[in-house]
């Protein structure tokens, strides 16, 4: 989550300062990089992570309101 997804969920936590930000990464070491970065802002307590594949998310439908991502798509050798 480092460079990519936990960058990525603080800056829209920043932007949306009523929303609350789920990142999430399929690599362990970046999710402890992240959560060691989400804990040092204002914003830490809308941040949460979570350890998944973007390709099977661990959540519902529908359970969110907007989705974006960093860098996965170059690793999806069939995009849709």
């Amino acid at each position: 989550m480092g460079r990519s997804g936990g960058e990525l969920a603080l800056a829209l936590a920043r932007a949306m300062p009523d929303g609350q930000v789920v990142g999430v990464d399929v690599a362990g070491p970046m999710l402890r990089e992240g959560l060691v970065a989400a804990r040092r802002t204002p914003a830490a307590g809308r941040v949460h992570l979570a350890l998944g594949d973007g390709l099977a998310l661990p959540f519902p439908d529908n359970a969110f309101d907007c989705a974006t991502t960093a860098f996965m798509i170059r690793n999806v050798s069939d995009v849709r």
